[in-house]
This record gives structure tokens, C-alpha cells and sequence, in this order.
């Protein structure tokens, strides 16, 4: 299945538009769509993601609030499929930044509407998103730290000197000359 436009979406969200729908569709939606719906909703009111992610997440949680989708929810069962596949396609995405705080208050969140047979969905996705973390940092392996030795002030300006006239041996000339001028 192809995933629609939906930044075309970003206009249709609206916080209470967001709490409205979840509300509405809660049950029917199932535990792991209304999971991956409050952690966008969170993770919106986030400081520690990026401008850029948050105008997807407006997008995804701007399609899933719209009635007008590429299969509409009043169809029973797959109206809500494309809604999946758009915001597992925006989770995918933003997962790394998502804080613990967020993903905790989500789950929170969930099961005051969920019991435990039904956040059992939940619990697997996150299992899930953990094997494929830990299986990211096992094959990324640890980068080497390098130490940086700063230069004094003066070498960088001479350094600077250097690079914009391009002529290294004649700035190194003049310092070796007034470094010696300096100690007489």
C-alpha cells in the first residue's frame, strides 16, 4: 500500500479535534493505533524534537482526525488501515527522539481506556521497537573520540592569514621572524 500526502493533512489537526477522534474511535481503533496516535499527540508538545518532525506529526495527526483519507474509517475494519500505515510510517521515523517521559505517559494514558488482554498489542510493539534498538547499536559500531588540541591565539591567526592570502611558507617566515624579535 502506498502512503498518501499527508502533510497535505497538516491543516485538519487541531488538539481538540485529536482528543475528539481518539475519543470516538478508542475501541474500535484498537490499543496500538491509539498508542501510536497519543505518542505523536505527546511527543508534539515535546521540546526536544525538531521543527521539521513536528510538521510531520501535525501532518499524520491531521490525516488521521480527517473523515476525507484514502479509506474512509466508516468503512468497518480497513478504514482505519491507511491511518496505521501513516502514523507507523511517522513513528519509524521519530522513534529515536521520542523521551521515556512521553512514551510513558502515553501508555498511561492508554490504559485508562484499554485493559490488560488489550495493551497486550502495545506491549509486543514495544518489544519490538526495543529488538530493532538493540539491534541498530550492535551493528553501529562505537566511534572513536578524538582529543582536539587547541591552537593559541595567535597561530590561529596567522592560520587565518594564511588560508585567505594562500601563501603558507611566507606567513610561517613571518612568525618565526617576529617570535625571534620577540624574545630580543
Amino acid at each position: 500500500m502506498e502512503l498518501p500526502d499527508f502533510m497535505s493533512y497538516s491543516d485538519k489537526f487541531s488538539a481538540k479535534g485529536f482528543v475528539e477522534k481518539i475519543s470516538r474511535i478508542a475501541k474500535r481503533a484498537g490499543s496500538k493505533l491509539v498508542y501510536l496516535s497519543l505518542i505523536l499527540y505527546y511527543t508534539l508538545q515535546s521540546k526536544e524534537v525538531s521543527v521539521k518532525d513536528k510538521a510531520i506529526i501535525v501532518g499524520a495527526l491531521g490525516y488521521l482526525i480527517s473523515p476525507l483519507d484514502v479509506m474512509p474509517d466508516a468503512f468497518p475494519i480497513v478504514g482505519l488501515t491507511d491511518d496505521l500505515a501513516v502514523l507507523g510510517f511517522v513513528i519509524n521515523r521519530i522513534w529515536g527522539q521520542v523521551p521515556d517521559a512521553v512514551r510513558t505517559k502515553a501508555m498511561e494514558k492508554l490504559s485508562t481506556w484499554f485493559d490488560e488482554d488489550e495493551l497486550q498489542e502495545v506491549e509486543e510493539f514495544l518489544a519490538e521497537k526495543k529488538s530493532e534498538e538493540t539491534e541498530t547499536e550492535r551493528l553501529i559500531p562505537e566511534q572513536e573520540t578524538v582529543n582536539v588540541v587547541e591552537q593559541p591565539q595567535e597561530e590561529k591567526g596567522i592560520k587565518k592569514k594564511t588560508e585567505k592570502k594562500g601563501n603558507l611558507d611566507k606567513n610561517k617566515r613571518q612568525a618565526k621572524k617576529n617570535a625571534k624579535t620577540n624574545k630580543k
